[in-house]
């Protein structure tokens, strides 16, 4: 089953906060058990993100293997919970970057 991310994760990452590397870990699991997916709401929230552009939340999307889903049916609407409760306490930076060093960009 894939695993729906919410917006406040991936600005987790973007921004470094100290949960960075739980998320990551989780985010790991989550992609191995089924993949990740980022609904047309989490899209259009990371855009407005300050500093990220579409070629970078595309780019973002297509080196961490989410798949972009933007037909929202019921299945996608009750599916595995978010992974939201990984940043209950996040404050957003202003400057996205991709992290160095990360699951998805390690060999």
């Amino acid at each position: 089953m894939r695993t729906a991310l919410d917006t406040n994760v991936v600005c987790g990452l973007w921004s470094g906060e100290p949960s960075a590397r739980e998320i990551e870990s989780a985010l790991f699991k989550a992609r191995g058990e089924g993949g990740l997916v980022m609904s047309a709401p989490v899209y259009c929230e990371l855009l407005a993100y300050p500093s990220a552009t579409r070629h970078f939340v595309q780019q973002f999307c297509r080196e961490t293997g989410i798949f972009l889903d933007f037909l929202l049916d019921e299945q996608v609407w009750d599916g595995r919970p978010t992974l939201l409760w990984l940043m209950s306490n996040a404050v957003v930076s202003h400057e996205p970057a991709l992290p160095s060093g990360c699951w998805w960009t390690s060999s």
